[in-house]
């Protein structure tokens, strides 16, 4: 159960090497923008699970270093894309319009998220890549990809654009509230609540009341490289699992160690008055 619990946990990331967000991934968008020969801008909202080229976004009034075009799509709202290095501008040695600057109005108030410095920051992967940059030599297309949780999404969770914590290797805890389900209200699938704090003690990502997918998975994404992935079993009697990257652990009496997790312990597994909680530790 350790190895597939593991596997499901890279299935629901799915953020594959050769795309910036895999069309298996639901609840999510790809934006992508192109430029030739320092010009000539296109911009593409693709938000079906479908790797095809998505909404052309319409013609760039502002094709040009340090020119602002805004967009509005109705599943990411408003956002912007301003390229901040030409070729022979600056000393750039690099050929054409790149570096670009994406602002959406529905994260932290337009912050500045650069591609390029995702890109630096994921590093040669072959999982977790938010964003994807390549160049095709006949026509000099200079081509980025980013992947964006629609609009309805983005306000529940944490998202790892301009969020990815620099420190690796640091202590962080989780504390998850489990649903029984048919109690209380709770329909015929388990939900879970569940915040996540570093070692500092602050939170750092969070989602509310949410039902379980039809596997029992609900994976939450915050300021943590990688998502913390949460797997409930099929009777009130099975216990909690948790994955974050390849580290995955069962929240039984057996469970110690780092984790210490305390969710499903004492009488009937645990829930009381429609609901069990607790917390768990481990290295992020």
């Amino acid at each position: 159960m350790r190895q597939s619990i593991w596997f499901s946990a890279l299935a629901v990331a799915a953020l594959t090497f050769g795309e910036s967000y895999d069309p298996d991934v639901p609840d999510k968008c790809v934006i992508e923008t192109i430029t030739s020969e320092g010009g000539n801008c296109r911009t593409y909202v693709q938000c079906e699970e479908t790797d095809q080229q998505g909404d052309d976004m319409g013609a760039w009034n502002v094709c040009y270093l340090g020119g602002r075009q805004y967009f509005t799509h109705d599943e990411i709202g408003d956002c912007s894309i301003t390229y901040t290095q030409a070729g022979g501008q600056n000393g750039v040695t690099e050929d054409g319009l790149h570096h670009p600057v994406i602002q959406f109005a529905q994260l932290d108030n337009w912050e500045e998220v650069n591609f390029e410095d995702i890109l630096a920051k994921q590093g040669d992967k072959e999982t977790g890549n938010l964003v994807l940059k390549k160049k095709e030599i006949g026509p000099k297309d200079i081509i980025y990809e980013i992947g964006i949780p629609k609009l309805a999404r983005a306000s529940t969770s944490a998202f790892g654009i301009s969020l990815i914590m620099d420190d690796a290797d640091k202590p962080g805890t989780a504390h998850v509230v489990q649903y029984q389900k048919n109690e209380f209200g709770t329909g015929a699938k388990y939900q879970l609540e569940a915040q996540i704090f570093d070692g500092a003690g602050d939170q750092i990502g969070h989602t509310g009341k949410t039902e379980v997918d039809d596997s029992g998975f609900i994976s939450l994404a915050s300021k943590l490289p990688n998502q913390v992935v949460f797997q409930v079993g099929a009777v009130d009697s099975d216990p909690l699992k948790a994955c974050y990257a390849s580290d995955c652990w069962t929240c039984d009496d057996g469970d110690g160690g780092a984790h210490a997790c305390n969710v499903g312990n004492g009488p009937r597994n645990g829930f009381e008055n429609g609901d069990r909680e607790g917390d768990m530790g481990f290295t992020c």
